[in-house]
């Protein structure tokens, strides 16, 4: 690669490079570029402040931003052995006599079920789709949370169901997300999801565990939802970028992998 492209063509390489990649290194971008380590991480520092990459301990990763859901019966189909296996290692998290709120999403989804193995543990969920797949155990308690039924998630959302969480105290909350961005943090393609498991975590007083597939990381929705600081576990498959690990566990996020079952 010529070093004496102009700036804009460089950046364009470098993202170019970044995007088919997912992650790259400044070392590796300085090589391939031949120009200098600084001159590459001004370029990742304006792509960055164009919104098109996050930087990373030593490089940067994609931002793929999503502008829709897809409908939960759809999301329910995919990869379903995998976030099955999420689910189960996400349930180990929780204890018998836990109160636990679980949010709407297709892996949470399969962390309802692995719960209602728990005896005496006691879940509220909007997640109302998944409920009404699960068969509860003879020990478990199961609330739900009332409000407007969203078809294309099948959960519940609005004040009624804001004000029912906010008169509640949990342990753990356990969530799904759309998006997890290390510079965004936690964000939905719906505004009033976003708002109920926002407010699942503000009435927290022990984790917050986030359940989530490794393609998930680098994706950017519209609505915040959290901050990483907020999540104190990252349960996802065994194909997670370790390049990642670093920037996780920087704000306190523990990350375990399927494959430490």
């Amino acid at each position: 690669m010529p070093a004496n492209l102009i700036p804009a063509g460089r950046r364009s390489g470098i993202l170019a490079e970044i995007k088919e990649r997912g992650f790259a290194s400044v070392d590796e971008l300085s090589s391939k570029f031949e120009v200098s380590v600084i001159t590459i991480r001004r370029d990742l520092d304006q792509l960055e402040s164009d919104g098109l990459i996050e930087r990373t301990h030593g490089g940067a990763i994609y931002t793929r931003h999503i502008a829709a859901e897809s409908p939960y019966m759809e999301k329910n189909q995919q990869n379903r052995e995998m976030k099955s296996a999420i689910g189960m290692r996400a349930a180990k998290l929780a204890e018998q006599g836990d109160t636990v709120f679980v949010n709407s999403g297709s892996t949470t989804f399969q962390i309802i079920r692995s719960l209602l193995n728990i005896p005496h543990i006691r879940i509220v969920t909007n997640n109302i789709a998944a409920v009404l797949e699960s068969e509860p155990g003879p020990d478990t308690e199961l609330i739900l949370i009332g409000g407007r039924y969203r078809f294309n998630s099948g959960c519940t959302i609005g004040n009624f169901a804001e004000e029912l969480i906010g008169q509640l105290n949990v342990s753990k909350t356990f969530i799904g997300a759309d998006g997890i961005s290390l510079k965004s943090g936690i964000t939905s393609p719906i505004a009033e999801e976003a708002a109920v498991t926002r407010m699942m975590i503000e009435r927290t007083s022990g984790p917050v565990i986030l359940a989530a597939d490794s393609s998930k990381v680098g994706s950017m929705s519209t609505f915040f939802t959290a901050a990483l600081e907020r999540i104190d576990y990252l349960v996802t498959d065994d194909n997670f970028d370790e390049t990642y690990r670093p920037d996780f566990e920087e704000v306190g996020i523990t990350i375990i992998k399927t494959g430490g079952m």
